[in-house]
């Protein structure tokens, strides 16, 4: 599949957040921001006249300058090779690609091959949720991995002793990407992941349950998350701007879940929760 990466310069975060809110309602899937720019990124099939000039009138609203090129499927991993450094955790953790060598040993190690899927441990958000689960007991829990990305959250849910894991993502491309990221870290026998939306949350229960998304899609479906979760379970949420955590404590308190730990990194925000 062939991408057409649409960027948007000289943003502040609180902008990249809120445009990739609007984006993921139409047909972008895929997001990267760094260094005030934001990166989206929609398969080329349903780029056309009437979304560029859409893309064009949202950066005139948020006072950015957009720019869009082709971006062909069979180059990305070559980029990622000469742009993707291993990322350590706490001394902990050591998140690599597979062309990464290593000599020192970490207590966990995950081989991840990032391709276009959100969840390499470089963003803040998702390296405060390693953080954060590296102090928490995974051992025999049942954990739901919300929004999988590359598979990284569930990978490490099993490294840490999750007896099982349910993975989901809206993304197929997500999808695929988490199903090699599974079997090249070999949990492929403890994570089952689905396509889908949050909706697919109904009827299960977990013991832990994760999900490093947005701001929007968190205060939407906390309801549905509260109602996916064990009592006395945890609720671990990032992808959320310090500045708008607010919204994912009163959504939390609505739903009678309990604050145990607030973690920050840049501008990003960790909340984890408990279920009484």
């Amino acid at each position: 599949m062939e991408y057409i990466e649409c960027a948007f310069k000289g943003i502040s975060p609180s902008t990249g957040e809120m445009l990739v809110a609007l984006l993921s309602n139409m047909a972008f899937d895929t997001f990267h921001e760094e260094d005030g720019q934001l990166m989206a990124y929609i398969a080329e099939a349903d780029w056309n006249t009437e979304v560029q000039a859409e893309m064009e009138a949202i950066s005139a609203q948020f006072g950015c300058q957009f720019s869009y090129v082709h971006i062909a499927d069979k180059n990305w991993n070559e980029e990622w090779e000469k742009n993707f450094p291993h990322i350590v955790v706490d001394e902990q953790c050591l998140i690599r690609a597979p062309f990464h060598h290593i000599d020192k040993k970490y207590p966990y190690t995950i081989t991840i091959e990032p391709r276009m899927s959100f969840g390499t441990g470089h963003h803040a958000s998702t390296f405060l949720m390693i953080r954060r689960m590296l102090q928490m007991d995974f051992k025999g829990k049942k954990v739901c991995d919300a929004g999988s990305g590359t598979g990284i959250l569930a990978i490490m849910a099993v490294m840490l002793g999750a007896d099982h894991v349910f993975a989901l993502d809206n993304n197929e491309w997500a999808f695929n990407n988490s199903l090699d990221n599974i079997a090249m870290n070999g949990v492929a026998d403890k994570v089952h992941i689905e396509l889908g939306e949050m909706e697919m949350l109904e009827g299960k229960r977990f013991d832990v349950l994760l999900a490093n998304i947005n701001r929007n899609v968190l205060v939407q479906y906390m309801p549905q998350l509260e109602l996916a979760l064990e009592q006395q379970g945890e609720l671990v949420l990032s992808g959320v701007l310090t500045a708008d955590m607010q919204h994912i404590l009163d959504a939390a308190a609505a739903q009678g879940l309990q604050l145990t730990q607030h973690l920050q990194l840049e501008e990003w925000s960790c909340a984890a929760f408990s279920h009484p």
